[in-house]
């Protein structure tokens, strides 16, 4: 990836975006109750999450074909649904069995 950012020239972003975006502060943090205590939760700030927005947007075109297509988490146009609704189709076309916990998958 870090290759990808060198390539894409971080220098062609504001000053102020790229600082955001290599530094950790400016995140907000929430405390959150849990069945098992109590979570910490990171909010990023709104120029932190500008700073992603665009690092993203620089990054996918050339991350995007590295996926194979069955590849769901946290990609444009694939969500938690689409897996369930695929796995779910290919159970009715083969008959093998195979265990699968999607419980961590999409977490």
């Amino acid at each position: 990836m870090r290759k990808i950012l060198q390539e894409k020239s971080l220098q062609d972003l504001e000053p102020d975006v790229l600082r955001d975006l290599l530094s950790a502060a400016g995140v907000r943090c929430l405390h959150s109750e849990v069945d098992w205590g109590e979570r910490i939760l990171g909010v990023p700030t709104i120029s932190h999450r500008i700073a992603q927005v665009v690092v993203k947007q620089m990054i996918e075109p050339d991350l995007e074909p590295l996926f194979l297509p069955d590849s769901y988490g946290y990609r444009r146009m694939k969500s938690a649904p689409d897996a369930v609704g695929v796995t779910r189709q290919r159970c009715w076309n083969y008959d093998r069995v195979l265990g699968f916990d999607i419980k961590g998958l999409f977490a």
